[in-house]
């Protein structure tokens, strides 16, 4: 079995996925590394060259805490694509162990991306039952999906604030600049929560936490009109986006993520109308009643979440969004 531990990744660094046969020699009998599933979506990887996009020391559990997980990456551009997951299209960044990686010397390596070599048929049917499991029987209920999001528990474990080994790799991920700017809205946030216990005159704003997004309305509007990929968007400002959510903060049930706010007034373009992701708390699949949209590039940036490194996509509903003309 390759060992796990190595000297640790940084953004940045070039690697080889290692092959098949290598990656399988470090899973247990459930196709797992320390609690990590390896997808069959990942078997496409093997043997090519690819970059570190960040570490994923810190992740979160998609319930907004967050989690520490051992030597692990996510490579720039490699998301799951949900082929062996019923469809799913979450687009989830995957996450590499290090086991299953080969650091390479950056004067040594001409091309990026490698091509690598590619798995014959017989040869991935041969492998996928040494691969984890994608779906698992629940007490005479439909088979619910298995994936590295819904197993993220069993491959991390709880990361609470204090614990200072996460910071480093927080610096290496973002910078230091942006840790402190996130940190200091975290520990105002902490102070918020607590002052509720206060009196009055020491909250500041009610103890409300920032930022802070506050829809009203009983009945929400529905879509104005239909997005199709590439087509050229305007995000609408936080105000506009406000006039559109209940007191939860949701239209027609999708919320407005206060991470979302940061791309208010940008342009994007729409990479996908999503109809069905997997629930990462059930393994069950949601299919989508009503619009939403993922835009390229537009993802989570952790900011209020302590800079988990996730890069989970934001859904945006259409009323969200001005159709722009098509790009000359």
């Amino acid at each position: 079995m390759i060992p796990s531990r190595q000297v640790p990744l940084r953004p940045g660094d070039l690697v080889a996925v290692r092959s098949a046969e290598d990656i399988m020699a470090t899973l247990d009998a459930d196709g797992r590394l320390e609690g990590l599933p390896f997808m069959p979506e990942m078997l496409t990887y093997c043997g090519q060259t690819m970059r570190v996009h960040k570490t994923a020391k810190v992740t979160c559990d998609g319930r907004a805490d967050l989690r520490e997980m051992d030597d692990a990456v996510f490579l720039s551009g490699v998301r799951c694509d949900g082929s062996a997951h019923g469809g799913c299209q979450a687009r989830c960044l995957i996450h590499w162990k290090a086991a299953w990686l080969e650091r390479l010397d950056p004067d040594s390596v001409r091309a990026l991306p490698g091509s690598g070599e590619q798995l014959a048929p017989s040869q991935r049917e041969r492998l996928l039952p040494l691969v984890a499991p994608t779906r698992r029987n629940t007490d005479g209920e439909s088979p619910a999906h298995l994936c590295q999001a819904t197993e993220i528990l069993d491959a991390t474990r709880p990361l609470p604030f204090t614990r200072l080994a996460q910071y480093p790799h927080h610096v290496r991920n973002w910078g230091l600049r942006r840790l402190v700017k996130v940190m200091l809205v975290a520990l105002l946030n902490k102070y918020q929560v607590l002052s509720r216990r206060l009196p009055r005159r020491l909250r500041v704003k009610g103890g409300a936490t920032f930022p802070a997004v506050q829809g009203s309305l009983r009945k929400t509007p529905p879509a104005p009109f239909e997005l199709r990929p590439g087509d050229r968007v305007r995000i609408k400002s936080r105000e506009e986006i406000e006039a559109t959510l209940d007191a939860n903060n949701a239209n027609r049930g999708l919320i407005f993520d206060v991470e979302e706010l940061r791309f208010c007034g940008q342009e994007a373009t729409v990479l996908q109308r999503v109809d069905r992701i997997i629930d990462e708390r059930t393994g069950r699949m949601i299919d989508f009643k009503s619009d939403a949209y993922v835009l390229d590039g537009i993802v989570c940036p952790g900011d209020y979440h302590r800079l988990c490194a996730r890069g989970i996509y934001s859904y945006w509903r259409a009323v969200w969004l001005e159709k722009l003309p098509p790009a000359p």
